[in-house]
């Protein structure tokens, strides 16, 4: 029993020292009212947000997919007094590569790279 919980608790140590730092470029456009760009240094696995002014929320969480393509997945959450906007969303992406989102009336763009 205990070396079964040495190798559990070795495991979990090992997951957290070796969790691979990501920077990540964003910028967004909403409603052609709202535009910025936030940058953004995240652990994989965990979540990097940010929270000022008409931004209430904008996160996000970088999973490793393969060597050279993470799933990155964002919430943003915004309140301009006469709207209010909200999106999410998980999508592959190349790792060094621009992508860019249109839904509606938003546009983000995200780089993710090793940091």
């Amino acid at each position: 029993m205990k070396k079964l919980f040495a190798a559990v608790l070795l495991t979990t140590i090992s997951s957290f020292a070796f969790a691979e730092p990501f920077s990540v470029s964003s910028s967004y456009d909403v409603a052609q009212t709202l535009s910025g760009a936030i940058e953004f240094s995240v652990d994989e696995g965990k979540t990097a947000s940010f929270s000022g002014g008409y931004i209430k929320e904008f996160s996000v969480t970088v999973t490793p997919g393969n060597e050279d393509q993470v799933i990155l997945t964002y919430h943003f959450v915004a309140d301009t007094g006469d709207s209010q906007y909200e999106t999410s969303s998980a999508v592959l992406t190349d790792l060094n590569k621009e992508t860019v989102l249109t839904m509606n009336d938003q546009t983000f763009s995200f780089t993710v790279k090793r940091s």
